[in-house]
């Protein structure tokens, strides 16, 4: 007989672990804590519009349906328990903020949120909460992002329409959000903010291809790993590479980001920043441009905000592509080659001969490598067409009529922004 119940206790130990609270997903329903709440708890629901008045209704698969006033915030995932997948889909209605993981001591593998119309007036948060304003019903604090007690494996946000105050791509609080992917293709959003609110942001990758967006900046607090980021068709007003050193709410945006990439394809960018990285500028911090590269088509970026940077443009066969560099500093050739290499490696089809690096337009006069430049220049790439049999495949590349390359603004934002000028940021 003992041999039996110990038999059956160990079963049942070896059962608990492989049930609750690895993944607990239930019903969705309000936090019986705090009716302003409601946790999906790993269930994919639809935020909708009421027939009347502000708030939102919430259905999910099944017939479950909730009316919620327009202050709730809503969770993918659950409240201190573990989810694997949630997703969230607004297309109207008015909330104050969506967060795609969970609350407090909560870990959640992958949060989906689409918000195709309505207003969250407050904060779409990709990654979950660790604090958040007035709760204190858990102990969540961990005070060390490496082991943040609120996890998120991979967010995902797409935004195509609707007004939203604030898009973090990571957490809220010290919480840990290990892979972000931020996709804007149309609205009305006053921050879009590659990182979390705080805490620990792994790698983001984000495209801002429409919509209108008063602020965009990667890093706000907390600590980064890296993002790249693709502007091609959004209207922003300010845009920063690191963060953008300013105090909101009594807490100053002193994120530090490890490395950041941003180009501008098209669209319109009024203010255009390095930003900040790891302080303020009442604090005299570092400026983004050690760990970050701003690279911008024609056309596209009406101001640059930074005094101690100048515009390094590159001419290719009439297609232009700017960089920002630091102010008194030299390029040389050999931060160069690849990228001439790379231009003329694709070419090759069409016969063309590296002649040189240029001061100007009619290629006569080589540039200087050995000057600082302090001032906005233009290096302008030579490349001679070499004589084939049909003569009507390609025209003089050396005039006004220079064969199209609607390629080479892409290929150049790839290959002069990463490849090239290494030395001024790393």
């Amino acid at each position: 007989m003992k041999k039996k119940i110990l038999f059956f206790m160990m079963t049942v130990t070896a059962s608990m672990l492989l049930l609750p609270n690895v993944f607990a997903e239930s019903t969705p329903a309000t936090d019986r804590d705090n009716p302003n709440f409601f946790f999906a708890n790993g269930t994919a629901i639809t935020i909708s519009a009421k027939d009347a008045g502000d708030g939102a209704v919430i259905t999910w698969e099944g017939g479950g349906r909730q009316e919620v006033e327009a202050n709730v915030t809503i969770f993918g995932g659950s409240h201190a328990e573990d989810v694997t997948t949630t997703s969230i889909t607004m297309n109207g209605g008015k909330v104050k903020n969506i967060v795609g993981g969970g609350l407090h001591n909560a870990k959640t593998t992958t949060t989906n949120i689409v918000i195709n119309g309505g207003e969250v007036t407050g904060q779409v948060v990709g990654g979950g909460a660790s604090s958040f304003s007035g709760t204190t019903c858990h102990s969540w604090y961990s005070g060390d992002v490496a082991n943040a007690n609120n996890t998120v494996g991979t967010a995902n946000i797409t935004v195509n329409n609707g007004t939203i105050g604030t898009v973090y791509g990571g957490g809220e609080g010290i919480s840990r959000t290990e892979q972000v992917t931020i996709n804007i293709v149309n609205g009305t959003i006053t921050n879009v903010i590659a990182s979390g609110s705080n805490g620990y942001t792994g790698n983001a990758n984000v495209n801002l291809n429409g919509g209108t967006i008063q602020n965009y900046f990667t890093v706000n607090r907390g600590q980064m790993d890296s993002a790249e980021t693709i502007v091609d068709g959004a209207t922003i007003t300010n845009l920063y590479v690191g963060s953008d050193g300013e105090e909101s709410g009594g807490w100053k945006d002193d994120g530090t980001i490890g490395s950041s990439s941003v180009e501008v394809l098209s669209g319109t960018v009024t203010n255009a920043s390095m930003g900040y990285n790891g302080g303020t500028k009442s604090e005299g911090n570092k400026s983004a441009k050690e760990v970050g590269t701003l690279v911008f088509a024609p056309d596209t970026v009406e101001n640059i905000k930074d005094n101690d940077m100048v515009t390094v443009t590159l001419n290719v066969l009439g297609e232009e592509i700017s960089v920002l560099v630091a102010k008194g500093e030299m390029i040389s050739e050999e931060e160069l080659e690849e990228t001439k290499n790379d231009i003329i490696t694709s070419l090759i089809g069409s016969n063309y001969e590296f002649l040189g690096f240029f001061a100007d337009e009619d290629l006569t006069e080589p540039f200087n490598f050995e000057e600082a430049i302090n001032n906005d220049t233009t290096i302008y790439l030579g490349l001679k067409l070499i004589e084939v049999e049909d003569e009507t495949e390609a025209e003089n590349p050396n005039t006004s009529d220079t064969q199209p390359l609607l390629f080479m603004g892409m290929f150049l934002l790839s290959a002069f922004g990463i490849c090239a000028l290494k030395r001024n940021f790393n």
